[in-house]
């Protein structure tokens, strides 16, 4: 029997270790455990091709496997203490130690490295790309424990407390709720002269700071050592606002983009088993926006996501 091929080393785009790569996630896979879990189906759709059923986000072959573990240990630790219970409902302020700055930045760092391999990043400025090499740097070192904080390149968090109040919510789209509650994704976005990483992971979104925006922001920033969650006062940058009412308007348009073949599909799906249709948390989500914003808010609404 011949011998089998050594198997192909390549360094690790964390600590640079030559040894055969694992696959990684860039968004944590038990967001989308949790998205599949608490469906009206039991699957989710891609958001850049709503007709194809997924079973997972984004991957990429980049670490070795003590930094997988690595990464792995922190998304565990978030699921556990704050993910699962929060998204149950089951908690409503949590302590946390500087695991939780360590995993922000994990995140924020897979995001920033795949905008870099992937995009040419062109919506940056030059002053903004500088900037984004030095997060990209940082954070890296900083996870390796090479430096004891990711200094000016911040983390900041904010849980979704739950659905907006009932009545007219004119300036927003009609699944705000949706989005914010259930939605995922990931960006590098710019805000004149400010830039940051972007993650929404269902009722979580995490923020890195490449370069500082003009307003500030309050209540949000994940401290290095102990804290709590959420902060009693947050201001967030009014531009912000317009960027979260943006991307729920692109999970509608890309909901409403379904085919209707695919549609009756899934609609028939969902009849089949109404119980589990009506205990879904994705049920509960889509009757906060219409009361919202009223019954024609569910028109064209799968039911997955």
């Amino acid at each position: 029997m011949p011998a089998a091929e050594p198997e192909l080393t390549t360094p690790c785009a964390l600590c640079g270790t030559e040894a055969p790569l694992k696959v990684s996630h860039i968004v944590p896979a038990f967001v989308f455990r949790w998205l599949r879990e608490t469906s009206s189906t039991g699957h989710i759709r891609a958001g850049d091709a709503p007709a194809r059923r997924v079973q997972d986000g984004l991957k990429k072959r980049w670490l070795c496997g003590s930094c997988e573990a690595l990464f792995s240990g922190l998304e565990r630790r978030f699921a556990n203490e704050l993910f699962n219970p929060w998204s149950a409902g089951n908690v409503r302020r949590v302590d946390y130690s500087d695991w939780l700055i360590r995993f922000c930045a994990s995140v924020s760092w897979r995001i920033l490295r795949h905008g870099m391999d992937e995009q040419p990043m062109d919506h940056l400025s030059e002053a903004q790309q500088v900037a984004a090499r030095g997060a990209e740097g940082t954070w890296r070192r900083f996870l390796l424990g090479e430096l004891p904080h990711p200094g000016r390149y911040e983390q900041h968090l904010i849980p979704f407390l739950g659905p907006l109040g009932s009545g007219p919510q004119h300036d927003l789209p009609d699944n705000i709720n949706r989005y914010l509650m259930r939605g995922t994704g990931i960006d590098v976005v710019t805000m004149g002269s400010g830039a940051f990483t972007y993650a929404k992971m269902g009722r979580f979104a995490v923020f890195g700071m490449i370069a500082p925006t003009r307003d500030k922001w309050e209540g949000t920033k994940v401290n290095l050592g102990a804290g709590r969650l959420p902060c009693l006062r947050v201001v967030l940058p009014g531009l912000l606002r317009e960027y979260l009412k943006g991307q729920a308007l692109k999970l509608r348009t890309a909901d409403r983009a379904i085919p209707a073949h695919h549609r009756a599909r899934i609609e028939e799906e969902l009849r089949q088993n109404l119980a589990r249709f009506h205990n879904s948390d994705q049920y509960a989500v889509m009757m906060h926006d219409a009361d919202a914003f009223g019954i024609d808010a569910l028109i064209h609404s799968t039911g997955e996501t």
